[in-house]
């Protein structure tokens, strides 16, 4: 699969991650960016001229590069192109390629730091107090534009008159200061909204709003706030969360559904998540031909049939126990059929590497095993 990053620009660390993911996968890393000289397009393995956006035809000329550079992954990576994507995301699927990004009305959710906090209150995620009239303010306070990004035009307000200097006021967030200690949480989701990885750091240094110096934490407090913030947006993909937090409950200021600046911290610290979203991207009706099949064994059966001749197995069959996965039956190309029972199954622990230690038998031959 080839992937395309939009909106380049200077993420060579994007570039390389994602070039590293589909290494051994037979793809390549494209770019686009309206900055022709931009260093990312250098980089990668080849470069995409796409007009602007907002241009007549910008679909279409799109879906026509996908094609001839046989694209099947797009991941947008600049604020102002992301609900353009999140519209198309259906039309884009339909013709084979998929888009790192959530649903319109989440990526309008995320954007509006107003509607943000407002859906925080309603499902009972902590973040700072915030004035909804300039009556109700305290000093200091710190304000931010309803809409934007890297950190343009925030900062701290330290009396009435400031505060009466932000007008409109619906176009402004104000809320209390909060001088404890700031956190970026790298959070990843599966295309069905599913969190599989979830990475805070504390941000040490900040440029133009994003973290460019930081050192990664563990923090389950934050990490299972995160999760449950993360279902109920409906985030998918990489996305990136701020807050504060000194123990307790965090208090969230933003998310942005996108690779952030500091994300590559993330993947030194084991979150590989472009190599997460290569394994994952495509969808499972794209790949297999899904089949419901008569319960047996107290078991809801599925079967899917791989659409490509290169598979490895013939077919799958997939049983499920009250929505948890109970049992898989494998048949190889050698009519071969394995069989795996998953019993008390648990998510995301934390395993010794010589669990997977393992020895070949005198005499055993493995199939693919490096030589020494």
């Amino acid at each position: 699969m080839n992937v395309l990053i939009t909106s380049v620009a200077r993420k060579v660390w994007l570039v390389e991650a994602f070039r590293r993911a589909v290494a051994g996968r037979g793809g390549k890393v494209l770019a686009a960016d309206a900055d022709p000289l931009a260093i990312g397009l250098r980089l990668a393995d080849g470069a995409v001229a796409l007009p602007p956006l907002d241009e007549p035809g910008a679909e279409a000329a799109l879906r026509d590069a996908c094609a001839a550079h046989a694209i099947g992954l797009i991941v947008p990576s600049r604020d102002g192109e992301l609900a353009w994507f999140a519209q198309r995301k259906a039309r884009l699927a339909a013709a084979g390629v998929t888009v790192m990004i959530a649903e319109p009305e989440t990526v309008e959710l995320c954007q509006d730091k107003r509607a943000f906090v407002d859906h925080c209150r309603r499902e009972g995620f902590a973040t700072p107090r915030t004035f909804a009239a300039l009556a109700e303010a305290t000093f200091p306070a710190f304000a931010r534009p309803r809409r934007g990004s890297g950190g343009r035009g925030a900062g701290a307000v330290a009396d009435l008159a400031g505060l009466a200097a932000l007008t409109p006021w619906s176009d402004w967030l104000v809320q209390e200061r909060i001088d404890g200690p700031e956190f970026t949480v790298d959070l990843f989701a599966d295309l069905r909204g599913e969190a599989l990885s979830i990475v805070p750091r504390r941000r040490l240094r900040v440029v133009a709003g994003e973290s460019v110096v930081g050192v990664t934490v563990e923090a389950p407090e934050i990490v299972q706030a995160a999760a449950a913030l993360s279902r109920s947006l409906g985030l998918v993909g990489h996305n990136t969360l701020q807050c504060f937090w000194s123990g307790g409950a965090p208090l969230w200021i933003e998310v942005n559904p996108r690779y952030g600046g500091g994300a590559a911290l993330g993947f030194a610290a084991g979150a590989d998540t472009p190599a997460m979203l290569l394994s994952g991207a495509g969808s499972l009706s794209s790949q297999f031909d899904v089949t419901a099949l008569p319960a047996e064994g107290g078991l809801e059966w599925y079967q899917l049939i791989p659409k490509h001749p290169n598979s490895d197995f013939q077919a799958v069959r997939i049983g499920f126990d009250k929505g948890e996965l109970a049992r898989m039956l494998l048949a190889d190309k050698l009519n071969q059929v394995t069989r795996l029972d998953f019993i008390s199954p648990k998510r995301n622990l934390k395993l010794a590497p010589d669990v997977f230690s393992f020895t070949p038998p005198p005499g055993v031959d493995v199939i693919g095993r490096a030589a020494k």
